[in-house]
């Protein structure tokens, strides 16, 4: 009888700890035109604000913590929900927006976005075909610190290296030309086969195999 009462005790334990527990948030950072965000999941609670929005965007109201979307994740991969379209004067349009995830990797939302008239707030067409339609969400950082020193075959195959930065340190790849604009990529001193496609203003937009982004020419050298 005591071993019954025990186990039913127990069942009972369990089943109220798994009610009482609430499910833990997650948290995950992605690049966004430029701009740093934070994407949170509480269950199937998805909201995705600006964590480091890029120059200009307090312009039209945007700080850190404006809020882009809220919506829900379906079966851990299916996003669907409210973005918000932003201009000066105005408070936000939602429209509705939905799209794949898997955690950690690039997503796209996608949607019919509001069009608004040449000034003021009055949306006049709705379309798919423009760019606030389509949102991508990039993983912030891509670590590329493990890559080899010299370029080989199907990674870098330009002339310039990574110089100036201590030997253990790390070059960011930027999304845009200044300190700024969010970290896309990180590479590793002494790295080579950079190919430099525009300088600006003391930056360069280069890229390395698949990764591309804008870092400081002063730690950009041509290979020996």
């Amino acid at each position: 009888m005591n071993q019954v009462i025990k186990h039913i005790g127990l069942a009972s334990l369990a089943m109220t700890l798994s009610v009482a527990l609430p499910a833990m948030a997650e948290t995950r950072v992605y690049n966004h035109n430029g701009s740093a965000v934070e994407l949170t999941r509480n269950g199937q609670r998805v909201t995705i604000k600006y964590r480091l929005p890029r120059p200009g965007l307090s312009n039209i109201g945007i700080r850190k913590g404006t809020i882009l979307f809220t919506g829900k994740l379906d079966g851990g991969a299916y996003m669907d929900g409210q973005a918000r379209l932003f201009r000066k004067g105005c408070k936000p349009i939602p429209y509705y927006v939905y799209g794949d995830y898997r955690p950690g990797k690039t997503f796209v939302l996608t949607g019919t976005a509001p069009v608004l008239a040449r000034s003021g707030c009055r949306v006049v067409d709705n379309r798919h075909d423009i760019d606030v339609a389509h949102l991508s969400f990039q993983p912030r950082t891509h670590d590329v610190s493990r890559a080899p020193k010299k370029a080989g075959p199907g990674f870098g195959q330009g002339g310039h290296c990574v110089q100036n930065i201590s030997q253990n340190g790390l070059l960011n790849l930027r999304a845009g030309p200044g300190g700024s604009y969010g970290v896309l990529a990180r590479i590793k001193a002494g790295t080579c086969g950079l190919t430099i496609h525009k300088r600006q203003n003391g930056w360069a937009a280069l890229s390395i195999g698949s990764y591309r982004g804008w870092a400081s020419l002063r730690y950009v050298g041509v290979s020996q």
